[in-house]
């Protein structure tokens, strides 16, 4: 969450606070905290619920889309296969066996985010709405994340 280590496969890192007095003042920023005891780490899971990697492309391509809903983006029909095919390039890079993790609430057992809507979050940041993913393996922890500031 601090962003100070390196993607492993040498991956540039998109992260638009980088050089912003924020993220000097804090490096956190814009998340609250990161877990460094047991306790911690027990109320950050409290917050995050696994989610099925079937679910995940879904989830990837609904994070780039300004106020996170299909319903509402101009041009989705038309752009959704560009989107998918570079949600699928950005999961390639985590192996078999990688598990995700997300902080937004889904309604079935495999949720498909074009057809429902995030609308529950558990923010992580300081801002009052922020969806995201994090995806685990034993040599990584990704994290993509869509912050609403207003």
């Amino acid at each position: 969450m601090r962003g100070q280590i390196s993607d492993p496969r040498g991956w540039r890192s998109l992260d638009p606070d980088e050089d912003e007095d924020e993220r000097r003042d804090d490096p956190l920023f814009p998340f609250t905290e990161v877990p460094t005891t047991p306790e911690g780490v027990v109320r950050f899971r409290q917050r995050v619920t696994e989610l099925p990697r079937s679910a995940v492309q879904s989830l990837v391509v609904v994070l780039g889309i300004p106020g996170l809903e299909v319903a509402k983006a101009v041009d989705f029909g038309r752009d959704r296969p560009e989107m998918e095919r570079r949600a699928r390039l950005i999961l390639s890079r985590f192996r078999p066996g990688t598990r995700f993790y997300s902080n937004v609430g889904w309604k079935t057992e495999s949720p498909d985010f074009y057809e429902q809507p995030i609308r529950l979050t558990d923010p992580l940041s300081r801002y009052g709405w922020d969806a995201g993913l994090i995806a685990v393996n034993d040599a990584e922890v990704a994290m993509i994340w869509y912050f609403d500031p207003t």
